[in-house]
């Protein structure tokens, strides 16, 4: 079933119809990129979507309208939690105080911290970080 999507087309957002037959997809597979780092002697997260080339406007069902309320009350809910646990592993990465028993921080999470995935998942996942940071390291 198609319906109408309304789609951001320039900076002042003229927006054009365009038709959709989008439907939700697994989340399993997308790339979800946070950077943390120190500003000015406080932590700041920055996500970054690189799952998504345009800017989809497109209005939302009623079961996506439904999981993205119980959502963002997870997120608010938790929020202080992942700030925190961010927070401590930044140190342990910038200083790399993982390498006397771990030669990457990947490794160093996966076997203390549980943070594994399914290795195709994580393969697939990997190449799509790969191509982030190509990106990025093309714009500087």
């Amino acid at each position: 079933m198609s319906k109408d999507a309304i789609n951001s087309t320039s900076p002042t957002d003229k927006r054009s119809k365009q038709s959709s037959t989008k439907t939700p997809t697994a989340t399993s597979d997308k790339l979800l990129v946070l950077a943390v780092g120190l500003v000015d002697e406080k932590y700041a997260i920055t996500p970054f979507d690189v799952e998504h080339e345009t800017d989809d406007q497109s209005p939302l069902s009623k079961a996506e309208l439904t999981l993205l309320n119980q959502s963002q009350a997870k997120f608010k809910q938790h929020r202080n939690g992942l700030e925190q646990s961010l927070q401590a592993l930044h140190p342990i990465f910038a200083g790399r105080l993982y390498r006397e028993k771990f030669a990457t921080f990947e490794k160093y999470c996966f076997a203390l911290l549980g943070m594994a995935l399914p290795e195709d998942q994580m393969n697939r996942l990997k190449a799509k970080a790969n191509k982030v940071t190509n990106k990025l390291g093309n714009k500087s």
